[in-house]
């Protein structure tokens, strides 16, 4: 499911929490990592701390940050697909 959420170009925004029965070990966080996981908690985990890990990862700044990164990398990609309108390449090789 979280490979599913990162590889969605309209749900990368998406914080991800992920929770555990298991004890934190290092391997299973580095798993987290690996798969862009915002979040690691383990069970039982303190109530107050979850809450304020979801209220900092939807801050409306963070959001907007992340919105912003999204667009300049998709502008970035449309630019390069374009073809030019002399030569006809594609924008990146043109040589005109």
């Amino acid at each position: 499911m979280v490979k599913w959420v990162r590889r969605n170009k309209k749900l990368t925004w998406v914080p991800i929490i992920m929770m555990t029965g298991v004890h934190l070990d290092k391997k299973s966080v580095l798993k987290g990592k690996k798969l862009r996981v915002d979040k690691y908690l383990a069970k039982p985990f303190d109530m107050q701390y979850l809450i304020r890990c979801v209220d900092e990862l939807l801050d409306p700044d963070r959001v907007i940050r992340l919105a912003e990164g999204i667009k300049a990398t998709t502008e970035k990609r449309k630019d390069s697909f374009e073809l030019c309108n002399n030569c006809g390449r594609s924008n990146k090789d043109c040589v005109c």
